[in-house]
């Protein structure tokens, strides 16, 4: 995945006395996932995940049933936060929303006709997931303002993206989106 397993993202150092998961996702799962898992895991009084990939994860590797709930994400769709990232003026250029940045959208490129779409096709921005020399430039906009991600898909003509997220954050923006195959 984008992250190698890590403990840290397993709670590893927190004493809280209830430990409680909410809709998180492993993404990609690796052979030999490690053997901490189990007890990072059991750590939890309960776990809810968005998919049936991290509730195959949790039962290989603890005690636990994971329910499948609802990404938090949905819950913002038609929230007070709206008012955020709808009614944006749409500008010249294409979001990419997606962690294979580069590769994907010179493939995507390549497989086009570039001639049946608009002139702003070579203008791409790439949000949430950035290059190593951009990451820690971008990130803080990003920490400081959680919907400035949404707010630049909002603004953009069209979204590329092969993830989850990236569908959801256009749904929620009206924009339009093409979603690319994801293993």
């Amino acid at each position: 995945g984008l992250f190698t397993t890590d403990k840290k993202l397993f709670g590893e150092d927190d004493n809280a006395k209830y430990k409680v998961s909410y809709a998180p996702s492993v993404g990609y799962r690796i052979e030999n996932e490690p053997k901490w898992l189990r007890e990072m895991l059991d750590n939890f009084v309960a776990l809810g995940v968005r998919d049936r990939n991290t509730q195959a994860l949790v039962a290989d590797h603890s005690k636990h049933t994971a329910k499948v709930v609802i990404d938090p994400c949905f819950h913002l769709m038609n929230s007070s936060y709206s008012a955020w990232f709808k009614n944006q003026i749409r500008e010249d250029f294409i979001s990419v929303y997606s962690p294979l940045h580069s590769h994907f959208i010179d493939a995507f490129k390549e497989s086009l006709e570039l001639n049946d779409l608009p002139g702003f096709i070579g203008n791409t921005k790439l949000l949430g997931y950035f290059p190593r020399k951009r990451f820690l430039h971008e990130l803080p906009k990003q920490f400081t303002d959680p919907m400035w991600t949404v707010q630049q898909i909002a603004r953009s003509k069209l979204l590329i993206t092969n993830t989850f997220h990236g569908v959801m954050m256009a749904l929620m923006t009206k924009t339009p989106f093409i979603a690319v195959t994801s293993p």
